[in-house]
């Protein structure tokens, strides 16, 4: 599905393209791009035309282009629920840091995605909270909760016992 929505978006931009260039624009393997569009033709999601002997046109067809608005559709309803899970597990991170009496509540990681979804129930609940991607900047292990979303990072916390929010969803 992934495969077929990253073509039928290249394809909606670039009517007059290549496999090459298809592949190059998606990420996905020229060999991957060629059964894709073979399979898209077949579904009549996308119709090709022959501009020469060495050229052809892609076009997204009504079918193609509804197709292309449903896995939109199911991606942003599937990122929602991803989101409101990930509030879910944070909202409980801060009633058991309450319950258990810790100090404070550390997030640890990069500033992605998952980060600015994690503060929002921090500054909803107006809790403290601190930020930090260096183990040096954590302090020692005990009164703290330590909130990860990396696996690399729960492994170098281990002593810390940090937990790793995207392991709880």
């Amino acid at each position: 599905m992934e495969k077929e929505y990253s073509i039928l978006t290249y394809l909606q931009e670039e009517e007059l393209t290549s496999q090459r260039k298809i592949a190059e624009g998606t990420g996905l393997s020229l060999g991957t791009v060629n059964i894709m569009l073979k399979k898209l033709v077949k579904k009549g999601l996308v119709k090709m035309e022959r501009l020469n002997a060495r050229s052809l046109r892609y076009i997204i067809t009504p079918r193609g282009l509804a197709e292309k608005t449903r896995l939109t559709y199911r991606y942003v309803k599937q990122s929602y629920n991803y989101v409101l899970k990930l509030s879910s597990v944070m909202e409980r991170i801060i009633e058991l840091a309450d319950e258990q009496e810790r100090e404070g509540i550390f997030l640890f990681g990069p500033k992605n995605e998952v980060f600015e979804i994690l503060k929002i129930p921090l500054e909803q609940n107006n809790i403290n909270y601190k930020i930090t991607s260096k183990k040096e900047d954590l302090p020692e292990p005990g009164d703290n909760v330590i909130v990860v979303w990396e696996i690399e990072d729960e492994e170098e916390l281990s002593e810390h016992q940090p937990i790793n929010v995207l392991k709880v969803i």
